[in-house]
């Protein structure tokens, strides 16, 4: 799949640079875009998606004064039925991290919630939809 998406993305002419790391950016005059890579390559487009991964957006929760804590990219650790280092909060979705995908954020509160009031629930995180949605599709 991944193979078949790099085809169909280079014959649209898109360029991909894995595995560098952007030094600066900079808009030009004529209102494209250039960035400058630490490689010392210099990339120049109409537009730049510059993907660095997710973060928890947790900065304003005050988690220390509910004893949780975040790592360095915002997520809070959570047990199987998404427990938090105190018992009685619970984290599910994108501050928890992977899969960080809205439909399976559902099904994690479900989960938090029936822990909370201790109702026997199942879940299969097996059959939890993931998805990739690209242009072109996969």
């Amino acid at each position: 799949m991944v193979e078949a998406l790099t085809y169909n993305m280079r014959d649209r002419r898109v360029t991909m640079r894995l595995n560098e790391e952007v030094e600066s950016v900079e808009e030009l005059a004529d209102g494209r875009v250039a960035a400058m890579l630490v490689s010392k390559k210099r990339v120049m487009g109409d537009a730049l998606l510059y993907a660095v991964g997710r973060q928890g957006n947790v900065d304003s929760l005050n988690l220390a004064a509910a004893g949780v804590r975040a790592d360095e990219r915002g997520r809070i650790h959570a047990d199987a039925d998404y427990r938090t280092a105190q018992p009685h909060i619970f984290a599910v979705g994108d501050v928890i991290g992977f899969p960080s995908l809205a439909s399976v954020s559902m099904e994690q509160s479900r989960i938090a919630a029936a822990t909370a009031f201790n109702l026997k629930i199942q879940s299969d995180p097996a059959t939890y939809p993931y998805g990739i949605y690209t242009i072109p599709q996969i």
